[in-house]
Formats: structure tokens, sequence, C-alpha cells
């Protein structure tokens, strides 16, 4: 079995060897044209037999980018609303995926208010799948009653979480946003951050919303 023997100036030397069983035909394992950095992993890359540098190993966390939002949000108009809770990661792989978490204190005057995830170009992420006419999105329709109900005191914690995988490198946003299918309804709005009420009293809490976005080595 051939083997390459790299001697050291001391005297010692490490080797490269062949194969320990003979392959079915001849092989070629062509290395990366850098170096790479510190912390980097040498790994095959999406052409078979080229090696490549890389950040990411598989399951491995690369980084968390976190993001919350303190302000009260009101919308009358709901058509697709920025609610202001967004946040932009850098994806290194085409390949890896995002954890994404969003935690929302939230209520809503009427019915047929809804709330979702999208990305940066407000599709939604990890849409539902179509069924008749029904709306997708991730939560909604919370009913608080009119006016007049002590469901105006209400607010409630929500948590949506899913796994996606962008499909290309560079900047990725994450944005909630605030829908309503009959938005010419004065009452029918969401609130975030704040009950209906909203008066400055003890029982008027406010809150935060919080979004969490993990880039995972596929």
């Amino acid at each position: 079995m051939g083997s390459i023997k790299l001697p050291h100036a001391s005297g010692n030397s490490m080797s490269i060897a062949a194969p320990a069983t003979n392959p079915a035909s001849d092989l070629e394992l062509k290395l990366p044209a850098t170096v790479g950095t510190a912390g980097q992993v040498l790994k095959n890359s999406s052409t078979p037999g080229t090696l490549e540098f890389g950040d990411d190993s598989a399951g491995k966390i690369l980084q968390v980018v976190y993001a919350k939002l303190d302000t009260a949000f009101l919308s009358t108009t709901l058509n697709g609303v920025d609610t202001g809770l967004s946040a932009t990661i850098n994806v290194g792989h085409a390949s890896n995926r995002l954890v994404i978490i969003c935690s929302a204190l939230w209520a809503s005057a009427g019915n047929f208010c809804y709330m979702y995830l999208s990305d940066g170009s407000n599709n939604v992420i990890e849409r539902p799948g179509a069924s008749g006419s029904r709306g997708r999105f991730h939560w909604g329709t919370e009913y608080n009653g009119d006016a007049s109900s002590n469901f105006n005191y209400h607010a409630s914690r929500d948590t949506f979480q899913c796994v996606t995988t962008p499909g290309s490198t560079g900047n990725y946003t994450v944005k909630l946003r605030a829908d309503n299918s009959e938005n010419q309804h004065s009452q029918r709005c969401v609130h975030l951050n704040r009950n209906i009420n909203n008066s400055d009293r003890y029982y008027d809490p406010i809150g935060i919303s919080t979004l969490t976005v993990m880039e995972v080595a596929a």
C-alpha cells in the first residue's frame, strides 16, 4: 500500500496513506483553494470529492439572533401590516436550517384577526397547506367580544415555532405581521404588548414580544 511520507526537520514524519481497500475505480480528492480560518471544519462540498472549509458541522447551532418589541402596537387597517418585531440573520450555507421562535403578547378586538411570520419579501414562512377558503396563518381568530366586554382587560401570550430552510446564503429577515380578513371594521384590530382597554392603571399592564432565530448546520 503506497503512501506519501512528509519528514520533519527533526527526524519524525507524517504519512498520507492509500485506501485500505482497493476502490472500484480511480478516485480524486480535491483540496480547497484556501487554508480556512480558526475553528472551521474540512468537509465534503456539494460536488463529491471536493473538500471545502466551513463553520458548520451537522446539528451545530452556528448563531443566534434575538429581537424584542417592548412598545405597544395597534393597527385598525390589517391587510398584511408589519408589527415592528423583526430579526435579520446572515445565513452562511444554503442548506442550513433556521429555527424560529416567536412569543407574542397580544389581544384582538372582535374577530377575524390573525398574525403570522413572514420573510423579508412578506411571504408566509412555513405556511399551512391550502384547505378550501380558509385563511392560512400561524395564530389568530382570537375573539374578545365587543367594546363593553370584560375581555377588554385580556391579553394572551402565544408562541409559534418552526424550522425552515432559506435555500440561499446572505441576509434572511423574519417579521411578525398582522392581518384581518375584514379590515373595514374599526373594532377588528390587533393589539400587541397591551390589552384593548390600555388605560394607565395597574390592571392594564404592558409587556414585550420576542423573536429568536437560530441557524443550525445541515
